[in-house]
């Protein structure tokens, strides 16, 4: 028989960074910091590649080459609704209600201040999301050129990332390091209420820092395995060489990427705003009414956000189902 004659071919595409968004488009508030309508642009992906032209189309790469890009853009979008709720805190509500920003806008000190910010964090987060494409993209598509995706594979890798997201203890994620967080903010706030005790700084540190490395060793890893079955979902869905069974398992995490997006994002929320307490605490320079504020803020943000981990549980045990089926289907 003769060997086979691979074909060279060339991946050529841009993804559009605000591809997850509702618009697909940058924010109207850009407009307010024109640099970043420069800055923030497509990523460029152009790979040439030797493959099977029996196996692969030009378009299933470029389709593929998206559907791997797809949580960080999804990541991307969450961001950006987040960074747009706090530019309009700084509105007035008459201001939210008819605000068009532009480059010479009028703004007050509170406007300016959260405009800069959020195009300081918005540059941040576009680079990381840059890097975090681009190293996802060149793996995969050499995973293709090396020809290691088999069905198989695929199935054993999904099946062994459920396993590890049901043994995670999802009461530590959220409401152990939840209520921790309120317990010392609480007492710190009684005791300066009262003039102030001898180590309650220390103690609160000391508390707070434990609750984030509770939560971090749950909700890291369930983070991680979030995002590889969104992952492993988009190529599978997008497979037309895949088994149809794994196709369904792919269209099954297609259809959670909401609720998984939703749990990224909240454990996302969560870390910052952990961190923002023990760095106040760490200061040693708040009053009483600072940490009661913040302590309500914290409370009123985050108090059952158990439920996003529930809701995520739920999708796996559904995603579950259609694993073991796929197996069934592709032993025979």
């Amino acid at each position: 028989m003769a060997d086979l004659v691979k074909k060279k071919f060339v991946v050529d595409t841009v993804i559009n960074p605000f591809g997850e968004t509702r618009t697909k488009k940058a924010p109207d508030w850009f407009e307010a910091r024109p640099k970043l309508l420069k800055s923030i642009t497509g990523i460029s992906v152009k790979r040439t590649l030797d493959l099977d032209p029996r196996k692969w189309k030009t378009k299933d790469l470029v389709d593929g080459v998206y559907a791997v890009a797809r949580y960080e853009l999804a990541l991307f979008s969450s961001q950006l609704s987040s960074i747009e709720k706090d530019i309009f805190k700084s509105l007035t509500k008459d201001e939210q209600k008819k605000k068009k920003f532009s480059k010479n806008s009028n703004e007050s000190k509170e406007e300016k201040k959260a405009l800069d910010d959020a195009e300081s964090e918005v540059e941040k987060l576009y680079k990381k999301t840059v890097k975090d494409i681009e190293k996802k993209v060149s793996l995969a598509l050499d995973e293709v050129e090396s020809d290691k995706g088999d069905n198989k594979k695929a199935l054993a890798a999904g099946k062994e990332a459920i396993k590890k997201f049901n043994s995670l203890d999802f009461n530590a994620m959220f409401d152990v390091p939840f209520d921790a967080v309120m317990l010392h903010l609480n007492d710190l706030a009684a005791k300066l209420k009262g003039g102030g005790e001898k180590k309650m700084w220390e103690n609160a540190k000391a508390g707070v820092a434990t609750a984030e490395k509770v939560f971090a060793g749950t909700a890291k890893t369930a983070q991680n395995i979030v995002k590889y079955l969104l992952d492993a979902g988009g190529k599978m869905a997008d497979d037309a060489k895949a088994n149809p069974a794994l196709q369904k398992v792919g269209a099954s995490i297609e259809e959670s990427k909401g609720v998984m997006t939703a749990l990224s994002s909240a454990i996302d929320e969560f870390e910052t705003d952990m961190v923002g307490i023990r760095k106040l605490i760490k200061a040693e320079k708040a009053d009483e009414a600072e940490i009661s504020k913040v302590a309500a803020e914290f409370k009123k943000k985050h108090g059952g956000k158990n439920s996003e981990a529930l809701a995520a549980i739920k999708a796996v045990q559904s995603i579950s189902k259609e694993f073991n089926t796929a197996q069934r289907q592709i032993k025979r």
